[in-house]
């Protein structure tokens, strides 16, 4: 879990400032998530797809203590 917050973080900051080395991070965050079950040609997609959604999901309802 606290890899993918990182990652997510760092990707955020990374949009924010228009910085291509931390807009990278979203593969790290990736990699977090099981996707053997999708497609693999589609798992890329899906995958920026749901890190982005599971993120937005957690800073509204959860508060991880690691």
């Amino acid at each position: 879990m606290k890899s993918f917050i990182e990652a997510m973080t760092d990707y955020k900051s990374g949009v924010e400032q228009s910085d291509e080395a931390l807009k990278e991070r979203i593969n790290d965050a990736i990699r977090c998530l099981n996707l053997e079950e999708i497609p693999f040609v589609l798992r890329n997609e899906k995958g920026r797809e749901g890190v982005k959604v599971l993120k937005e999901i957690i800073d509204r309802i959860v508060v991880i203590d690691y």
